[in-house]
C-alpha cells in the first residue's frame, strides 16, 4: 500500500509523458513530483464528483494550481500493491507554501495522528478520509474541497500520508519529522511541489518561495537555480537584505547584479497587491525583507547557478523570482514555455527539497 509514483530518492529520467504536458519525456522526475496528487481549480471543474475514479484521474484530470479565496478540488489516488485487500485506509493531506527545503512536520503530527490541524507552516486540508476496503491493483481516488485563504502564498506544495492496520506506518517512520527523509524513505508518503505559472505578455510576475533549514541539519546549503534561455522569458530574482548584504560586491560565480528600476518596483508592487490579493501590510513587510535596490540574474555563460546560503537550523530564507515576459501573443496557449526546478542541497549535495515551476501563457479572457 502506498502513494506510488513520485517517491524515488533521487531524480531519474521520466519514462512517460504526462497527459497534462507539464512533465515531459526526458524531464527529470524528482521525488517531490508525486503524480498521485492533483488539483482541479475553478471556475470550470474538469471532473464532477461522481467521475472521481482512477481512469478519469489518469486520462482526463490535468493538475492545476489551486486558486486562493476560491473552492478547489484536491484529488488523491491511493494504490494497494500488495496481494490482499487493505482495510480502513486513512488518508491525510497537508499544504504548505511553495518551498525548496520544507519546514518539519508539526510537533504534534504523529502524536495526534491523523488529526493534527497543522501549525504556522503546515495546514491540514479538510479532515482525514478513510477507505473501508482498498483492493489490490485497483486504485481508489478521494476528493477534498479546499479554499486557500486569500492571504496564503500563491503557490502551495501538498503532502499526503496514508496508513492502515493492514500495512501500518512503522514506528521508525513515526519518529521522522523531516519531509525529505520521510518522503524518500516511506512508501506511504507523497509530496507534490509542482507549480503552474500563468503569464501575461510584457510584464513582471513576482514569485516568492521559501528555503527552510530543517531542525537538526547543518545550516550550510547550496541552492541550484537553472538559467532559462528563451527569447520571451527571463527569470531573475531578489535576495533578502540579509543575504544581499552578506554578499556585498563579492558575488558568487555566475551571479550578476544590476539596479532595480523604480518603474519595475512599481510594477512588482502592483502585481503583488492586485494579482496576489495581498495587503499593504504584506507589501511593507516585503520592502523590509528584500533588497529592492538591485536585482540578480544568472550569467549567460552559466547553465545553472550554485548559490551558497547559510540558514540557521529551524529557520528560513526567502527569495522572490522576477519572471519577465516579452510579447507572448504568438505563443500557443496551454503549452509550456519553459520549466524550472530549483533544488536545495546540503554542502555534500544531499537533496533537501526543491520546487518546479512550469511557465505557460495565461488563457485569454
Amino acid at each position: 500500500m502506498d502513494t506510488a509514483r513520485g517517491s524515488t530518492a533521487a531524480p531519474v529520467p521520466a519514462a512517460w509523458e504526462d497527459p497534462t504536458r507539464h512533465i515531459l519525456l526526458n524531464d527529470l522526475c524528482y521525488w517531490f513530483h508525486c503524480a498521485d496528487i492533483k488539483t482541479d481549480a475553478p471556475p470550470t471543474f474538469q471532473l464532477s464528483p461522481f467521475q472521481a475514479n482512477y481512469l478519469n484521474f489518469e486520462t482526463k484530470l490535468v493538475h492545476e494550481d489551486p486558486e486562493k479565496g476560491n473552492l478547489n478540488r484536491i484529488y488523491v489516488q491511493v494504490h494497494n500493491r500488495g496481494p490482499l485487500p487493505a482495510s480502513n485506509v486513512t488518508v491525510k493531506i497537508m499544504a504548505a507554501g511553495a518551498s525548496a527545503g520544507l519546514p518539519n512536520l508539526p510537533t504534534n503530527f504523529w502524536s495526534a495522528w491523523p488529526n493534527s490541524p497543522g501549525d504556522a507552516h503546515w495546514t491540514a486540508i479538510g479532515s482525514p478520509q478513510t477507505i473501508p476496503t482498498l483492493p489490490p491493483l485497483r486504485p481508489e481516488v478521494l476528493r477534498w474541497d479546499w479554499t486557500p485563504p486569500v492571504a496564503a502564498d500563491s503557490h502551495s506544495c501538498m503532502l499526503v500520508i496514508i496508513d492502515s492496520p493492514s500495512d501500518p506506518i512503522p514506528a521508525s517512520s513515526k519518529a521522522i519529522f523531516n519531509i525529505a527523509q520521510l518522503v524518500t524513505t516511506e512508501k506511504r508518503a507523497g509530496l507534490k511541489n509542482l507549480h503552474l505559472v500563468n503569464l501575461l505578455s510584457s510584464t513582471i510576475k513576482p514569485l516568492q518561495f521559501h528555503l527552510n533549514a530543517p531542525a537538526g541539519l547543518t545550516g550550510q546549503y547550496v541552492i541550484r537555480i537553472p538559467r532559462i534561455a528563451i527569447q520571451v522569458l527571463n527569470v531573475g530574482f531578489l535576495l533578502s537584505q540579509t543575504v544581499s548584504g552578506r554578499f556585498g560586491d563579492r558575488l558568487p560565480n555566475g551571479l550578476t547584479a544590476s539596479r532595480l528600476e523604480p518603474g519595475d518596483l512599481d510594477l512588482i508592487k502592483k502585481r503583488w497587491l492586485e494579482d496576489e490579493g495581498r495587503t499593504q501590510a504584506s507589501w511593507d513587510a516585503f520592502m523590509r525583507t528584500y533588497d529592492t535596490r538591485r536585482q540578480f540574474t544568472i550569467a549567460k555563460d552559466i547553465r545553472e547557478l550554485e548559490l551558497p546560503l547559510t540558514i540557521e537550523p529551524g529557520s528560513e530564507e526567502r527569495i522572490v523570482l522576477l519572471v519577465r515576459t516579452g510579447d507572448l501573443s504568438h505563443a500557443p496557449q496551454e503549452v509550456r514555455l519553459a520549466a524550472m526546478t530549483i533544488v536545495q542541497t546540503t554542502e555534500r549535495r544531499e537533496v533537501v527539497g526543491g520546487s518546479t515551476y512550469i511557465f505557460r501563457q495565461a488563457r485569454s479572457i
